[in-house]
């Protein structure tokens, strides 16, 4: 028997049309918990040490972020500095070095009258760490802590804990975002690396030994928070044992390679594997990344800080920085319009 051309258009109509409503049944199934789904002009803010730090340096992370979500428009601006804990975040522009009231009871040994060689108090008024999350409303902060307290060893795990204990308690009390929650993730320190066969650098068994004491610390109190956290530690010192090539610089600090691993790990990690729609696209991005993290950072770290919001303000500061300052966040807003059209 024959079949017409139009009831082979039905039948194929009904396959495609039954087709598609399953493909569309399995993409409105309900999305994994344990992941962010993140939506259209959301803001993510990074906050921490110096693995969070250098990743402004290379930006694939970011990349990573929007090569996945092309059409959101993310904001996404990356506020740590090497050395800062979740309580200890000490800027020579500010009065004072603690994130939140409190946290000098966990760093005894750095409470201080911050008096200079001059014989003068701290004077200034750059933002402190909550004024600067706040002014991009985040709907998710990423924090990034462990490293530079594992240098503490077993005896300081138990201060550690409680300064982060603090440090989350503070952070979910706080209205960062007008519009919602912000949904906090803590992530964990890196191993370190073995290159003790190539320079003079220790073998990171004693390192790893403290890392993993602090990582499983942050895991429970994560746990007990109830609030997101990735174990980084543990994938990279498996990748140290695969990778014929280092993927640290000293043991401790990524590589560019490293990074754009890492980049992956963490965009999997937090936002959950998603399809790379302008993978294309990858190399203009990335570019695009590297010209606004450089604007921004003469913004969060402007260089000469100390005539910008420091003692030296006055006379002349006030007539001079402030229009200054303007002008690079508008050029760093022109430069986040740069990279979502490139995406």
């Amino acid at each position: 028997m024959k079949i017409s051309l139009i009831s082979k258009v039905k039948v194929y109509s009904t396959l495609l049309i039954a087709t598609v409503f399953s493909f569309s049944f399995l993409q409105c199934t309900p999305s994994d918990p344990d992941v962010i789904e993140l939506q259209p002009y959301d803001s993510i803010v990074l906050i921490g040490n110096n693995l969070g730090s250098r990743m402004m340096h290379f930006g694939h992370f970011e990349t990573e972020l929007y090569v996945r979500n092309p059409e959101h428009s993310l904001l996404i601006r990356n506020q740590s500095i090497p050395g800062d804990t979740p309580g200890f975040r000490p800027h020579s522009s500010r009065n004072t070095p603690w994130a939140f009231p409190g946290a000098e009871e966990f760093h005894a040994d750095l409470v201080t009258d911050s008096e200079s060689r001059w014989g003068q108090l701290s004077v200034g008024h750059f933002p402190y760490p909550d004024e600067w999350i706040s002014k991009f409303n985040p709907n998710v902060l990423i924090a990034f802590f462990g490293y530079n307290e594992s240098f503490g060893g077993p005896d300081g795990l138990e201060i550690f804990q409680a300064e982060l204990d603090a440090f989350i308690e503070h952070t979910q009390a706080q209205l960062y975002n007008e519009e919602g929650d912000t949904e906090l993730v803590l992530v964990s320190p890196i191993a370190f690396e073995d290159l003790s066969g190539r320079y003079d650098l220790p073998d990171g068994v004693r390192e790893n030994k403290n890392l993993e004491l602090y990582t499983n610390a942050m895991r429970e109190v994560a746990a007990r928070h109830e609030i997101r956290f990735v174990d980084v530690f543990t994938p990279t010192r498996q990748w140290y044992q695969q990778s014929e090539e280092p993927l640290t610089i000293d043991g401790s600090q990524l590589t560019d390679s490293g990074y754009k691993r890492f980049g992956v790990l963490l965009a999997d990690e937090i936002f959950g594997q998603t399809e790379r729609r302008a993978d294309s696209h990858r190399e203009l991005i990335h570019a695009a990344v590297q010209d606004k993290n450089w604007m921004w950072h003469q913004d969060y770290k402007v260089p000469n800080g100390v005539h910008a919001y420091g003692r030296r303000f006055e006379p002349f500061g006030p007539d001079n920085y402030p229009a200054e300052i303007e002008k690079t966040r508008q050029m760093t807003e022109i430069r986040d319009r740069a990279i979502w059209q490139a995406a």
